[in-house]
């Protein structure tokens, strides 16, 4: 790339509260370039460069240092988003990863279908008579957090509460995190007394289930801390109900050159998942086509740190949506919606949909 392309690369201010990774200025930016400047570091928008750059060993997976960039360096959330796998890397991340691979198992997982199905058309009974509901209210929060109830083996009953602590520790990716501070280690506390209850319960009385395997893992005479076990399943718990994530960062572990551009140490780069799984260079046709045969998608980001989850997800989501659309005909929007920022973390918090009883 000429040097004049690489110093008139575009700006995106990401610290802009009404920054959306759908606009068009992020749109223009893509077309200008393969990169952009922006407040905290470097953007990634074209799906080659986000590929690559997603498994590039010299990068580092780059939330690691948020709560420090928020001012907070200490205290019970910071121990527990420095000590989780998300943020961890090298030894440590591939230690903690091969003793946690067990319990992801297909073969575990595969166990739990029929009661996934079960879950996704009792949820669809209570407003299918009505021909219409609050999609996120009735179907998408309740149906994540009885999953994850079901996997932990805790009362599918007390979902809200956990829905609800899941929700709080989520304020800590915003940019408030020092004022929500208070907020977010109570729900993390909230979710460390329901962790420390399953660890000692399945020392005590172990079966075949998520729990116990994460509890009895062992790898070479290694076994996994209890605060790494309670670092895990909130972990999870939290993980089962964030909403879609548009991008995921990255930090420069050593000065490299890439494409022309000189990359600095420390340097954060934000792969936006989003542009780059909407760019026309590789996505063809209508961004919204269940038929179409594209490249494959960075919903479950990559590379060393791709989602432990992944496979969780694609079962649960492969029995729900079948009976979805089997059932809920036609769904059109009734009403407005309302979403978190198309920044980041985003989603749903109010969908009303009507449809034709199926």
């Amino acid at each position: 790339m000429p040097t004049d392309q690489l110093t008139d690369a575009p700006f995106l201010n990401l610290a802009d509260p009404t920054f959306s990774v759908q606009s068009d200025a992020v749109r223009q930016a893509r077309e200008a370039s393969w990169f952009a400047h922006t407040s905290y570091g470097l953007a990634v928008l074209r799906y080659d460069e986000v590929s690559k750059l997603m498994k590039d060993r010299r990068l580092r997976q780059g939330s690691w240092a948020w709560p420090a960039h928020n001012g907070v360096h200490d205290g019970p959330f910071a121990h527990w988003w420095t000590s989780a796998l998300l943020n961890l890397e090298g030894d440590d991340h591939h230690r903690l990863r091969r003793l946690m691979n067990p319990a992801f198992s297909p073969k575990l997982i595969g166990g739990l279908v029929p009661r996934f199905q079960a879950l996704a058309n009792e949820l669809i009974d209570d407003f299918h008579e009505r021909g219409r509901c609050d999609f996120a209210s009735e179907f998408a929060e309740p149906y994540a957090a009885r999953v994850i109830a079901i996997m932990l083996g805790i009362p599918e009953g007390e979902w809200k509460k956990i829905a609800a602590w899941s929700n709080d520790i989520g304020l800590a990716l915003g940019v408030t995190l020092a004022q929500d501070l208070a907020k977010v280690e109570a729900a993390l506390e909230g979710l460390y007394e329901y962790a420390d209850e399953l660890i000692a319960d399945r020392r005590t009385n172990p079966g075949d289930d998520f729990v116990s395997r994460l509890v009895l893992a062992e790898r070479d005479g290694e076994h996994l801390s209890h605060d790494e076990l309670r670092v895990s399943l909130v972990l999870l718990i939290f993980g089962g109900m964030d909403p879609t994530v548009t991008w995921v960062t990255r930090e420069a572990l050593e000065d490299f050159e890439y494409q022309g551009l000189e990359i600095k140490a420390g340097t954060t780069i934000h792969l936006l998942s989003e542009s780059a799984g909407t760019d026309p260079r590789v996505i063809e046709g209508e961004p919204f086509d269940l038929t179409a045969q594209r490249a494959p998608h960075f919903g479950f980001g990559g590379g060393a740190h791709h989602c432990l989850g992944h496979f969780v997800a694609r079962s649960d989501m492969s029995e729900a949506l079948p009976l979805l659309a089997q059932r809920l005909k036609n769904p059109t929007i009734d009403g407005i919606a309302t979403w978190l920022p198309l920044s980041g973390n985003t989603g749903p918090i109010f969908l009303p949909i009507a449809f034709e009883r199926g």
